[in-house]
């Protein structure tokens, strides 16, 4: 054997990469060496005991964790195994029995599956008054259906026991739904086929798990099958895995519960826990973690003391595997959401000025919301940075809609910002009017809500909507004398009229649940309004246009820049590792959300702590949102006024800055 396929590993990878014949467990805790493990498990089974690569399946949760195992396979002089992700492997599976249904558009962000579940909501039979159903959480709840292989006429079947009954009922309407675009029958605007990964996972499970023809024809394709990542399997994730190894049972699952971040989704962490039993598996702890110093899996073993034991292997600790540096833990507090992200990259600029390399340092928090902050902080000081899937404030639809109706207040609206403000909040305005005031052209000669006013009485519009336009126009009037009586007011105060007598939040809940928009939009217009009340209205346009202009240009010069900061929230932060990360919002109802689940949240926090190698830095908020006190988290250690591990501190920040109340970025 090649001394360099075990050179340097630990006896419990020792164990993974020598392992013979039958069904295994990795118990492996975060920055363990597992992928390590499972790239020279595969060389080995190549190179040692002569096993044709392509009879070899790897099967890992993201594609980029499937990309960097391939590329060290490469390196090792491995080629023609498979590592794949489940949808990878799934999308194989599904285009090749299934064309009819599978050979259409993958709608990968689930604008489309979200346009047909609201469409199901329109019909008047569903008791929608009382349960007063959030169309993205149906749209949740049934793509978890399918994750389960649960069949719309199951979930019929279970909704009165569930409390499931609007999902379950959408959910079969979708289904019918789907065989009208089959047959080339249009709704909802749309107008082909489609399917969505959650559709790919119940089609490849529910075939494998009855389709005997099906399963054995694929059972026949591997020898040994290699998951990773095991802890965030769905169900139907779990069938497949199983079917595919449960004749030569040459299964070796590699995962740790407590990192279990995606039950939202379907992930089901107990299926790892239970593994060894159904499968009378060997089991291999991995409890040396490679990564970090003592004082940092201090930290790690205090988050991991807050997961619930159902999610966790039984006296599951964190133990450092090397000598090396101890690391440094540091909580902070700052007055206010808005100083917390204006003095974390003043850190950062002074770690970069002192010689750290920007790639060395990563930004983690819960909502995609809080990094809006940072990149406005971060454009500002010219900090080159990436960041993972986030839209920036200024590109959110509800704030872009907000800024034209200031537009159009202050006289500098154009057509289009006509058009947006009389869509949102909807009105049933006909397409026929919207489209006449995309062509509207301004006289500056007569009055602005008199040419309005007329274009509604020469459209012929019936009684409701005239009303509606009336009022439309008579609030235009209304803010735009507000204005006039003091231009260099803060524009928070206008912002609020509009908000206000538009009914704007109830419009959005209405059009898309309340859940929804508490989560997101609704944080979104809070934060735009805080920071209204630092600008005029044409200051805060004005300041804007500049930012929308700055970000855009920042995003395209550093999307290729490797040595950046990394933005990210921490689910997407997942397998990842960095010198330094910062964990910030670390207040209750951020971390933990106020709105997730609890025992998710937990593991969570453990995750973002186990992504740092040298340096973490955890901070939070004395005061939140509307001006409001707010708590630090229950996960941070519990003195404030103690070092937290080993060399590790915390800092404060003195009082709160009475100016700085009602401008937190959050």
């Amino acid at each position: 054997m090649p001394n360099d396929l075990l050179e340097g590993l630990n006896g419990a990878q020792r164990r993974i990469v020598l392992h013979d014949q039958g069904p295994v467990l990795a118990a492996a805790v975060a920055g363990a060496g597992k992928t390590h493990a499972v790239v020279h498990r595969i060389a080995y089974l190549v190179q040692e005991r002569c096993v044709d690569p392509r009879r070899i399946l790897a099967i890992t949760f993201t594609k980029a964790g499937a990309d960097e195992m391939n590329k060290r396979l490469l390196k090792m002089g491995v080629k023609g195994a498979e590592v794949r992700t489940f949808h990878s492997l799934a999308y194989g599976f599904c285009t090749k029995h299934f064309p009819e249904h599978f050979g259409t558009e993958l709608d990968v962000e689930g604008y489309r599956f979200t346009r047909m579940v609201k469409h199901a909501l329109s019909y008047r039979e569903l008791d929608l008054e009382r349960f007063n159903p959030d169309p993205s959480d149906i749209q949740l709840v049934i793509e978890t259906f399918k994750e389960n292989l649960v069949s719309s006429n199951e979930a019929l079947d279970t909704m009165d026991y569930h409390g499931m009954v609007i999902p379950a009922q959408v959910y079969d309407r979708t289904e019918d739904y789907y065989e009208h675009l089959l047959e080339g029958r249009h709704l909802a605007g749309l107008t082909a086929p489609f399917f969505t990964f959650a559709d790919l996972m119940y089609c490849m499970g529910t075939q494998l798990h009855t389709n005997g023809v099906l399963r054995a024809q694929w059972q026949k394709k591997w020898d040994y099958v290699i998951q990773d990542e095991a802890q965030d399997q769905s169900r139907a994730q779990f069938v497949i895995g199983a079917a595919l190894a449960s004749v030569h049972e040459n299964y070796m699952v590699v995962g740790d519960p407590s990192q279990c971040v995606y039950s939202w989704r379907g992930a089901a962490p107990h299926m790892l826990k239970t593994f060894a039993d159904d499968w009378h598996a060997d089991v291999i702890l991995m409890n040396l973690n490679y990564r970090s110093g003592e004082n940092i899996i201090a930290a790690a073993n205090h988050a991991l003391a807050h997961v619930d034991e159902l999610d966790k292997f039984e006296g599951q600790r964190v133990e450092q595997a090397r000598e090396c540096a101890p690391g440094v833990v540091v909580t902070r507090e700052y007055p206010t959401m808005h100083a917390e992200a204006d003095e974390v990259v003043a850190d950062i600029a002074a770690r970069i000025k002192a010689g750290t390399r920007p790639r060395d340092i990563c930004v983690l928090y819960r909502l995609n919301v809080q990094g809006a902050a940072l990149e406005d902080s971060l454009c500002r000081v010219k900090v080159p940075y990436r960041i993972t899937g986030a839209v920036n404030l200024y590109d959110r639809a509800e704030i872009k809609c907000l800024l034209s109706y200031l537009r159009l207040v202050i006289g500098a609206g154009t057509s289009d910002d006509l058009v947006v403000a009389a869509r949102r909040p909807y009105r049933y305005f006909s397409k026929r009017l919207l489209s006449r005031l995309g062509n509207f052209k301004y006289n500056p000669g007569l009055s602005f809500s008199d040419q309005l006013w007329d274009v509604g009485e020469d459209m012929g519009l019936k009684p409701g909507s005239l009303d509606k336009w009336h009022t439309f126009i008579s609030n235009l009037d209304e803010w735009r004398e507000f204005f006039d009586e003091d231009i260099e007011a803060d524009a928070c105060e206008l912002l609020g009229r509009i908000i206000k007598d538009t009914d704007y939040i109830k419009a959005l809940e209405k059009s898309e649940g309340a859940l929804s928009v508490a989560n997101t939009r609704e944080i979104n217009i809070t934060r735009f309004s805080n920071l209204a009340e630092c600008f005029s209205v044409i200051g805060l346009l004005a300041y804007v246009k500049e930012m929308r202009k700055h970000i855009k240009d920042t995003r395209k010069s550093y999307s290729k820049v490797y040595n950046a900061v990394q933005l990210s929230t921490i689910h997407k932060a997942k397998g990842l590792e960095w010198p330094i990360v910062y964990v910030i919002g670390c207040n209750n109802g951020l971390l933990p959300f106020s709105r997730g689940n609890g025992r998710e949240e937990a593991r969570l926090f453990y995750v973002a702590t186990t992504r740092a190698r040298d340096e973490l830095v955890y901070t939070y908020a004395e005061f939140g949102m509307y001006n409001k006190e707010v708590e630090r988290s229950r996960f941070l250690p519990p003195d404030p006024r103690e070092p937290a591990f080993g060399e590790s501190g915390w800092d404060t920040y003195g009082d709160p800055d009475p100016l700085d109340f009602g401008r937190s970025l959050m």
